[in-house]
């Protein structure tokens, strides 16, 4: 499939999630879930916060966010869901692929709404898988792609336009994040931390 019918077929399936009286927003996308609610998967650390959450899906409507559901919290996902105007939930679900198909040069895609104000403007940025890794939260693929702000919990598609990850955070971040924990870490995971930080410490960051 091409890149721009893929960002065709991501586009009415992704979603701006924000609080309304606290900064900072991130994203998220349409998941096959419970029937009559619209399900959205995202990143944890974009709803973990305290406060009334929001959703706005690409025609522009908002919708008040009525669960989250925070995955075991040695995974980075949130499950968030709202109650349909009608009775089913007419916004198109992103089909689930299968990430153990990926290797190390595998073509990658991701959409999401960066810092851009408050219009809702999406960005879809293409990459290359850089590593497999294996750390804490539930992050294992690495690539190389040029994301901002916002974008967290944006899904990451392959070739076939199917979802094989969720973007969640930067190697700055991971460091920042699991610095605190090392400790707790397998020594794999200590293994590819220190790489990230390696990563950072030269200036190559993914």
């Amino acid at each position: 499939m091409s890149p721009e019918k893929i960002a065709s077929r991501l586009e009415p399936s992704i979603v701006k999630l924000f609080y309304k009286n606290q900064p900072g927003h991130g994203t998220g996308f349409f998941v096959s879930g419970e029937e009559g609610v619209c399900s959205v998967l995202t990143a944890a650390h974009v709803v973990k916060k305290e406060g009334e959450r929001l959703l706005q899906t690409r025609d522009e409507k908002v919708w008040q966010v009525a669960r989250v559901e925070i995955f075991p919290s040695d995974i980075d996902l949130a499950l968030v869901t709202f109650q349909p105007e009608r009775g089913s939930c007419n916004y198109p679900a992103l089909k689930i692929g299968n990430s153990d198909n990926l290797k190390k040069g595998s073509s990658i895609y991701i959409s999401g709404f960066p810092i851009r104000g408050g219009k809702l403007v999406s960005q879809f940025v293409d990459g290359k898988v850089s590593a497999l890794d294996n750390l804490a939260q539930g992050y294992e693929v690495s690539y190389d792609a040029l994301t901002v702000g916002g974008m967290s919990g944006a899904p990451v598609v392959d070739i076939k336009g199917e979802v094989v990850a969720v973007h969640g955070m930067s190697d700055v971040e991971v460091v920042q994040n699991f610095a605190s924990y090392q400790a707790s870490l397998s020594e794999e995971q200590r293994q590819t931390f220190q790489q990230a930080l390696e990563r950072v410490q030269s200036g190559v960051q993914r």
